[in-house]
């Protein structure tokens, strides 16, 4: 996991079911009874199959893609060859990032939408490619599964959680049922070891990250590494419109605003994002007119735009005014199958009184 979160949190479900499959016995990396870094590498595509059978990819393949040039540039030729160097994003509000031992890089949305331009892109990218070609998974599996073995008797003093934090002691017969149990109590196996990687294991990332950016031309201060006047447009509209009526519907008003004013300063006429202004307007003062204003922005960006219309009646609806039933009415008409039509007509009734 990379160092960059902005304080700390829980794992997502995500990461949480990503380590438990991972906890099997297996051969290969370290001799012996080791882990079989093969069985790691198809675990992660198995992985990947139930979070996409679950919905949880946010698919946007142009993001993707260019993420994807990002993570192979800082890569060696050999690491290239070895692993499927690849990234998916993955919808969570979570501040988050964390890299399959196949080469797979996941990112979540909470995090993308905060990224301000490439040099932090590529600084999250190279940190995760670093955990990947130093085989942390398998080295993190292969030291506990060896603390699983050692006699019961013995205690085992367990990996420090942040700088403060003290050490914590852990009968070895618990890592013995752990492992001997296979994946069935990997849950329990999470809670005891696999918060994040060890802090070793996070320098060594770290290491290899500022050599490999350094290479890549990003620690120069001539790089040209502006999103809005490259690639955000075109590619990170829609991730940050994402976060932001993730926001909006949680409550997060402030997060919400500043997620809008990034796309509204690009100066672009987006009916989304004005709409989507909008609402949080009327969310914060329900009777009151300031919404109106974002919505006939909207509408003049798209006047066929289903989701003004369709706030925008409501938003007179909700304040008493007629012309409720002259956009609620535009929305009936080109929104036959809209999540809110019933609820539109019944108040169309009404109109014909």
């Amino acid at each position: 996991m990379y160092a960059y979160k902005v304080k700390k949190r829980k794992f997502s479900v995500v990461v949480r079911l990503f380590l438990a499959l991972l906890v099997l016995p297996c051969t290969v990396f370290g001799g012996g009874e080791g882990v079989h870094v093969e069985s790691l590498f198809a675990q992660a595509r198995g992985m990947e199959r139930r979070f996409q059978h679950q919905g949880l990819f946010f698919e946007d393949r142009m993001l993707e893609e260019y993420l994807g040039e990002i993570l192979v540039k800082l890569a060696l030729p050999e690491e290239r060859q070895f692993y499927n160097l690849r990234v998916r994003i993955l919808k969570s509000r979570v501040v988050n990032a964390f890299a399959a031992p196949d080469g797979t890089v996941y990112v979540t949305t909470g995090l993308l939408a905060r990224l301000v331009n490439e040099t932090q892109i590529a600084a999250v990218m190279v940190h995760e490619l670093g955990h990947i070609v130093k085989n942390h998974t398998a080295r993190s599996l292969l030291a506990e599964k060896e603390r699983a073995l050692m006699p019961a008797s013995e205690p085992v003093r367990g990996r420090r959680r942040g700088r403060d934090a003290q050490p914590q002691i852990v009968e070895r017969d618990a890592y013995a049922r752990i492992f001997s149990s296979g994946i069935g109590i990997a849950g329990d196996a999470f809670q005891m070891y696999a918060h994040d990687y060890a802090l070793d294991f996070e320098r060594e990332a770290d290491s290899l990250g500022l050599a490999r950016l350094a290479a890549g031309g990003y620690m120069n201060d001539d790089a040209d590494d502006n999103i809005a006047r490259v690639h955000f447009k075109a590619r990170f509209w829609n991730v940050i419109l994402y976060e932001a009526g993730f926001a909006l519907a949680a409550g997060d008003f402030e997060l919400a605003d500043m997620l809008i004013e990034r796309l509204l300063a690009i100066g672009v006429c987006n009916a989304a994002a004005l709409t989507m202004r909008g609402d949080m307007e009327r969310f914060l003062a329900p009777r009151s007119t300031a919404s109106v204003r974002w919505y006939e922005d909207a509408l003049r960006c798209d006047p066929g735009n289903r989701g003004a219309l369709l706030s925008m009646g409501f938003a007179h609806h909700s304040i008493g005014r007629p012309d409720a039933c002259e956009y609620l009415g535009k929305y009936s008409e080109i929104a036959e199958d809209g999540v809110a039509i019933k609820m539109v007509r019944e108040l169309l009734l009404g109109c014909e009184l």
